[in-house]
C-alpha cells in the first residue's frame, strides 16, 4: 500500500514570489525517502509477520494434528480391549449356557431312568398284587400303558422333603 504517486517527488511550479526552490526540493526530497522507507519497512514488517504468524499456525496444526492422532490411537486401543472384553464375557456367557444345557439334560435323561424304573417297579408289583390276591376278589389291575398315563396326570406333592431329607419344605404348584 504506497501513499504517495509516481517515481520520484511531487513537482511543483516555480513561481517568482515564495521560498527558495533548492532547500524546499531537498525538503520535499527528503520527505520523499522518508516515505518510501517507511512503506517498504511496513512490507518487510508485514511479511515477516505473516511468515511468523504462518510459522506459528502451522507449529499450532502440527501439534493438535500429533494430538488428534495420539487421542484416535488411545481410542482405538480402548475400544479394541472393550471388543476383546465383551467377546471374553459373550464367550463366558456362552459356555456356561452351554453347561447349564448339558446338565439340564442330563438330570432329564436322570428322570427319564427313573420314570422307566418306577414304571418296571409299578408292573412288577401290579403282578406280584395279582398272584397274592385271593382267588374271587375282583381285579381291577391296570396295565402298564394305564399306569404310565395315570402317572402322567398326577398331580405334583405339595409337601417335598428337601435334599437333607430333614423336614419338608412346603412348594407352591
Amino acid at each position: 500500500m504506497r501513499s504517495h504517486e509516481g517515481d520520484g517527488p511531487k513537482q511543483f511550479k516555480v513561481s517568482f514570489r515564495g521560498y527558495r526552490r533548492q532547500p524546499v526540493d531537498e525538503y520535499v526530497e527528503r520527505l520523499h525517502g522518508w516515505l518510501v522507507d517507511s512503506e517498504a519497512r511496513a512490507e518487510d514488517a508485514v511479511e515477516a509477520a505473516t511468515t511468523a504468524v504462518g510459522e506459528r499456525a502451522s507449529e499450532i496444526l502440527r501439534a493438535a494434528l500429533e494430538v488428534g492422532d495420539k487421542a484416535r490411537a488411545e481410542a482405538e486401543a480402548i475400544k479394541a480391549e472393550a471388543v476383546e472384553n465383551a467377546e471374553a464375557e459373550a464367550n463366558r456367557v456362552m459356555e456356561d449356557a452351554h453347561r447349564q444345557i448339558e446338565e439340564l439334560q442330563q438330570s432329564i435323561d436322570n428322570l427319564a431312568v427313573r420314570r422307566a424304573n418306577v414304571l418296571s417297579e409299578l408292573g412288577r408289583l401290579r403282578k406280584y398284587l395279582a398272584a397274592a390276591a385271593p382267588e374271587g376278589t375282583p381285579r381291577d389291575v391296570e396295565d402298564t400303558e394305564d399306569i404310565e398315563a395315570t402317572a402322567m396326570r398326577a398331580e405334583p406333592d405339595h409337601e417335598v422333603a428337601s435334599k437333607n431329607g430333614a423336614r419338608p419344605v412346603s412348594t407352591s404348584s
